[in-house]
């Protein structure tokens, strides 16, 4: 059997809140039945002469400490505080009621009403625009339909929250859908799964991490264990996690824990350890108003009598019969008619035994259906991922969808303006090359018609050619040394020739060239970028004045 609770997340409380004393409350603290510190906390928060912030702490203070012990008159104080809320225009605290007033209910096995609940809170944290509120009413709605078995439903909202946290920066709470979410793979019977993902859950703790938690995460990771069938390592796992919950006061989870328990024990054999757990557990459920739960653990004590009483056991099985039909599911269903089979036979009566096994088997067949269609779910999510679950309703595929989209368009756009970078580079290196090619070709052409005779004739022959040094030098009003009149001559034979070919014609270093072009660079104010030996030339023989005269 599984305990309502083992899937149980955590609610998220974000605000303190309070209000006025219901009748039950002042009822149980006229008959001296409230603890000390609950008495003084409801003295403070039904002060009518206390400012409303200071009501609202009080009541925050005493439903953190106590609404596990008296849920229902929580439950009437919380539809209290959001008149209060409502006339007061304090939208936080409206939000509180009613995510809390879901919380309780849920715990309650009050689904249905639980989920309308929260439609409400979440309209008030739609309103405010508050993302982590969202997250938590997104979380808690999952609880509530796991708790019907609807996991799809469940699995969205897990996943919707998980986002809304990683909006909101809040680590707690995408830890908290993390383990929801493997909590889904237990529900439809993926154990190996299930047990992976509490696993890296319980990687991921910190310090910071309360006991609560750690607390639900070791039940967790137990009834992994049991159902996988290591129950040593099973019981070592719930009894952590009880003693952590007992520190903690989270009664529901504890009972869910002796329900565990109980189960456990009588797999083992051990029947007074799985009576006792049982009847704990059936303590806490009735004073925790959790009739569902209640119901079964009268069940299996029914189960454990069985063994020594027959007659007692089919009376207590008989006193909880209507009620289990009524409220329980096919699997509960199931295990009372089973026992119903087991000891009618055992007592002889075989055509009520008939009977019994006839529905028995009909039970047995929906808990199989359940079973074949948790393997269909559980095929389904191991094909499309892997130790992941994906939002499966369409909106969420649709998103995902768009965000692949803008992904993509953001890629093509960066992809289209590096290529147009790259055209506009290319492009300018090409004028640019075709603007040095053009300066070139008008620099040979002009140093060409510089070589023209002074009489009009082509000199054809550059030995006949040479600069008028002194007209250079009066023109630079500074003498030419013998190095750079030596790579002028040069240059006048072959401006296309490199530094290499002159230093080999000078019989000079190839530095000590690069040392008197620049020099001369400076001294003809060459300012070109590229063929500066061209320019450097042309230069010169412009300056030159005589620019050719024969050799002597």
């Amino acid at each position: 059997m599984i305990p309502r609770s083992r899937f149980q997340c955590g609610s998220i409380v974000l605000l303190c809140v309070a209000l006025s004393a219901s009748s039950d409350l002042l009822s149980l603290r006229a008959a001296g039945a409230l603890p000390t510190a609950m008495d003084s906390l409801m003295t403070a928060w039904s002060d009518e002469l206390r400012p409303m912030d200071e009501r609202f702490s009080a009541f925050d203070q005493m439903y953190q400490k106590f609404y596990q012990q008296y849920p229902d008159s929580m439950l009437s104080e919380l539809e209290k505080l959001r008149i209060k809320a409502e006339e007061f225009n304090r939208p936080h605290i409206l939000f509180e009621a009613f995510n809390r007033k879901g919380n309780l209910l849920n715990y309650q096995g009050k689904n249905a009403e639980a989920l309308r609940a929260y439609d409400q809170a979440e309209r008030v944290a739609v309103s405010l625009g508050d993302s982590m509120r969202m997250g938590t009413v997104a979380a808690n709605r999952g609880n509530a339909h796991a708790g019907v078995s609807d996991y799809l439903m469940a699995t969205e909202q897990f996943t919707s929250a998980l986002r809304l946290y990683e909006s909101a920066q809040h680590a707690r709470g995408q830890q908290n859908m993390r383990m929801a979410l493997g909590n889904v793979f237990v529900l439809i019977d993926n154990y190996e799964l299930g047990k992976t993902y509490y696993e890296d859950v319980l990687a991921e703790l910190t310090d910071d991490t309360n006991d609560r938690f750690r607390g639900l995460l070791s039940i967790n990771m137990g009834w992994c264990e049991y159902k996988l069938g290591n129950l040593v390592r099973a019981e070592e796992l719930y009894v952590s996690g009880l003693d952590l919950l007992k520190k903690e006061g989270a009664a529901f989870h504890v009972a869910a824990c002796y329900d565990n328990l109980s189960s456990l024990h009588k797999d083992l054999g051990e029947m007074e350890e799985a009576k006792i757990f049982a009847e704990q557990g059936l303590a806490m459920h009735r004073e925790l108003g959790s009739t569902l739960e209640a119901l079964t653990c009268q069940l299996r004590l029914a189960e454990i009598q069985m063994q020594t009483d027959l007659e007692g056991s089919l009376a207590s099985a008989a006193a909880i019969q209507d009620q289990l039909l009524t409220l329980g599911g096919n699997e509960t269903k199931r295990d009372l008619y089973k026992l119903l089979y087991t000891v009618h036979k055992k007592l002889g009566r075989l055509e009520v035994a008939l009977d019994m096994h006839e529905r028995y088997l009909a039970h047995s067949d929906s808990v199989q259906e359940l079973k074949n269609h948790h393997l269909v779910l559980r095929t389904a999510y191991e094909k499309e991922m892997e130790h992941e679950l994906v939002a499966l309703e369409m909106k969420g595929r649709q998103e995902k969808s768009e965000l692949r989209i803008q992904k993509l368009q953001t890629t093509l756009w960066l992809i289209v303006a590096f290529l147009t970078v790259v055209s506009l580079l290319i492009s300018y290196m090409v004028r640019n090359q075709k603007k040095h090619r053009m300066r070139r070709e008008e620099l040979l052409v002009q140093i060409g018609e510089l070589r023209a005779s002074k009489g009009g004739r082509l000199l054809l022959d550059s030995k006949e050619l040479e600069l008028d040094r002194d007209r250079l030098e009066a023109q630079l009003e500074r003498t030419l040394n013998e190095t750079d009149w030596k790579v002028l001559n040069i240059l006048l034979r072959d401006p296309t020739i490199t530094n290499v070919q002159i230093a080999e014609n000078a019989c000079l270093s190839v530095d000590g060239i690069g040392s008197s072009l620049r020099r001369m660079y400076v001294y003809f104010s060459i300012q070109e970028t590229k063929y500066k030996k061209i320019a450097l030339l042309h230069k010169a023989m412009k300056l030159s004045k005589r620019v050719a005269k024969p050799v002597s």
